[in-house]
């Protein structure tokens, strides 16, 4: 292996998850409801799965939306919808769809497992599955005969299913008993709670804090109301950060079940004192005289204290009874925090260029064979910007998801593994460019400038004075075209072409000036000099201006002579005084004289202060597009920086951001699919043209930065 390709050992973080979707069912669909349900308890981290009313035409509540947004899903399946309304709805939520039918074979949505995968081979549960101690034998399921409250509370098989446990011995029951079904939801024994086992957060922002355990009471001729709200709630539960208990339960029959409220004060028992009131006793639709008469009868004070929540470390003591609640306090607000779940381990690896190959223990114990998804993060992935193309070139079977590389992968032992490499970025600048435009190639400034030593412009160009002394040393453009056709009769036309002659045209000799004559400052003005020299950008030389042929001349170093011959007419001269000694010329090399006369060096100013904020940079400063449309354009700057992708322009005058330039600017970014917009100029950049920059930026979904020479160059 070359020495080259080896890029070290990095530290991964893997960690093995479920496949998690959305339930799209028609509103008011009580039997659309209970089938999201049997699905949803059959899928390890099924009970994080919102079910989510669609209208006739497709549209879905704000409410629901959040909903899933907050949720961190896969995918969206159709229950029983239209085939429109559910590719509306999905749309809407940017998840693609499958059918309820198809769950098991298509789309990401089918990388889970039955949670019995997830057991010991002897049905007991690993130590990180339930959070309270077991109440009884078994899982328990509710009859899908039964009210919607248990179904919702317990979870629900199709005949089919349940048959099939039952045929494998299982250890589950399907128990019609209220009672008992509110038990097995306290104690944490239930089919929806079994499929939580192995399964946690593994990172929250804002992390979550404790909250009041959830009481919610349903109403018989409005369940479906409530069972939705509660449901949906109940998915977006913590379950590894900052646990509470939630429980479903019917406000028109609790009161009867004998003993009860010693369950509902063992559930509130034990809990660490980070938290107040102890619960909210909610509902939709149950009437508030009838919520204060159930908590009544279960022990409970209505709290007069303001609500409180803090996580401390270590815990304080639990809380002590008489238990306090509040009444229709809507935990929603504590739930909607970003999330990413999964069990995760830490897995060193030697990683090479061409190809890694990370091998290790999966952190989730299955007991048979299994699908699941695989994310791994790494800081040796952080300069790859997150799009689908960069992925494959990591690893074909692979896509970036929660800032990591994520696989769909099936498990037939703990033993796990998986391939990368790690692509060059030049190599990710190439790609991007040819997955956004039919044709790409550098412009001459471009071209230029990635045949300038990229160490030498950033130990250079962004040190003050050295941009001024190029700019004194650069051969200036010949101008007797223009002035001779300025003398004379002519057209506008003819004077725009001379301009462009003059622009583009003859050159002079190369121009050479001493130290003591470049608009720096004087104290640093050798040093600035001798710099450009050591990185050859730049020579040392004496001059001559020949009594013979009138010709000045720069004499390098390496061709003086003691008898200081003119190059020209080969007469003897004598080189430039300055009191008693020679004076030192310096003149720029031919490639950053030529750059410096094209305005290629800007360019590298806004290249240099990149790499300086994030060594993973790497931007073509110049490039020239084509689109499909064959529409073509030329972008200043255009590659990746820090993980992002971005693009920009480069103006020696604030003034040339015009409005309408922004507009450009920043649509050319949009399309090249840039994540940052870079505006960099020789001159300050107003802070009115900035915030009309961001704004315009803003409404493409782009965030903009701003590259002042006057204020990076220090």
């Amino acid at each position: 292996m070359p020495e080259s390709d080896y890029l070290g050992q990095e530290d991964f973080l893997v960690s093995v998850l479920p496949a998690r979707v959305a339930y799209l069912i028609r509103s008011n669909s009580r039997s659309g409801y209970i089938r999201a349900v049997q699905e949803a308890s059959t899928r390890w981290g099924g009970v994080t799965e919102p079910i989510v009313p669609v209208r006739s035409d497709g549209r879905i509540n704000p409410a629901w939306r959040q909903i899933v947004e907050f949720a961190n899903l896969d995918g969206a399946v159709n229950v029983d919808l239209s085939v429109e309304a559910a590719r509306i709805a999905a749309g809407t939520l940017a998840l693609p769809l499958t059918q309820i039918a198809r769950i098991d074979a298509d789309g990401a949505g089918r990388f889970t497992c039955h949670p019995r995968a997830l057991e010991a081979t002897d049905g007991s549960v690993p130590p990180f599955g339930a959070a309270w101690e077991a109440i009884g034998a078994g899982w328990t399921y509710a009859d899908d005969g039964q009210d919607l409250w248990a179904i919702t509370a317990a979870g629900c098989l199709t005949p089919e299913t349940a048959q099939a446990l039952r045929d494998v011995g299982d250890p589950s029951a399907i128990v019609q008993n209220p009672g008992q079904i509110a038990l097995a939801q306290i104690g944490s024994r239930t089919g929806l709670s079994r499929t939580e086992l192995q399964f946690r957060e593994r990172w929250a922002s804002p992390p979550p804090f404790p909250m009041p355990s959830l009481i919610w009471l349903c109403d018989r001729r409005t369940a479906l109301t409530d069972c939705l709200s509660f449901w949906n709630r109940r998915a977006l539960r913590s379950l590894g950060f900052a646990r509470s208990p939630m429980v479903v339960l019917p406000a028109y029959e609790v009161d009867t079940w004998p003993m009860f409220a010693q369950h509902i004060q063992a559930m509130l028992a034990g809990r660490p004192d980070e938290f107040s009131p102890d619960a909210y006793i909610s509902s939709r639709r149950v009437d508030e005289d009838r919520l204060r008469a159930l908590a009544d009868s279960w022990g409970l004070i209505e709290s007069t204290m303001p609500t409180r929540a803090q996580s401390k470390y270590p815990p304080p003591a639990p809380r002590l009874p008489p238990f306090s609640f509040l009444l229709n306090k809507d935990p929603r607000a504590g739930l909607l925090w970003r999330r990413r779940y999964g069990v995760s381990t830490n897995v060193a690896a030697q990683v090479f260029r061409k190809r890694t190959t990370i091998r290790f223990d999966s952190p989730v114990t299955f007991n048979g064979p299994s699908l699941f998804k695989l994310n791994t993060n790494s800081e040796v992935f952080r300069p790859l910007p997150r799009r689908d193309s960069i992925a494959r070139l990591v690893s074909p079977s692979a896509h970036w998801r929660d800032d990591g590389l994520e696989y769909y992968l099936q498990s037939f032992s703990t033993r796990c593994q998986v391939e990368f490499r790690i692509p060059s970025l030049d190599e990710v600048v190439s790609t991007l460019l040819g997955g956004t435009t039919s044709a790409w190639s550098p412009s001459d400034k471009g071209r230029l400038g990635q045949g300038i030593d990229s160490i030498a412009a950033d130990q250079l160009l962004l040190r003050p004075g050295v941009l001024e002394a190029i700019e004194d040393l650069r051969t200036r453009r010949s101008t007797q075209l223009l002035k001779e056709l300025e003398r004379r009769k002519h057209t506008k036309e003819e004077l725009d072409r001379a301009r462009f002659v003059s622009e583009f045209g003859g050159r002079l000799e190369r121009q050479s000036q001493a130290a003591k004559d470049l608009h720096v400052a004087k104290d640093q003005s050798v040093e600035i000099a001798e710099a450009l020299v050591a990185v050859d950008w730049a020579e040392r030389g004496y001059r001559l201006t020949c009594e013979r042929c009138s010709v000045t001349s720069f004499v390098d170093l390496e061709h003086v002579t003691p008898t200081a011959n003119c190059p020209g007419c080969r007469s003897q001269q004598s080189y430039v005084r300055s009191d008693d000694s020679l004076t030192v010329y310096y003149r720029l090399s031919t490639l950053i004289d030529l750059a410096s006369d094209q305005g290629v060096l800007p360019h590298l100013v806004a290249v240099a202060a990149l790499r300086r904020e994030a060594a993973a940079t790497d931007v073509i400063p110049g490039v020239n597009v084509q689109f499909a449309d064959s529409t073509q354009e030329e972008v200043d700057l255009f590659g990746v920086h820090d993980g992002k992708v971005v693009a920009g322009e480069v103006k020696t005058s604030a003034a040339d951001f015009t409005p309408r330039q922004l507009n450009r600017d920043i649509s050319l970014s949009k399309r090249l699919g840039a994540d940052l917009h870079v505006m960099a100029c020789v001159e300050a950049i107003p802070e009115a043209t900035a915030a009309q920059a961001s704004e315009i930026a803003s409404k493409s979904g782009l965030a903009v930065k701003i590259l002042d020479f006057t204020a990076i160059r220090v």
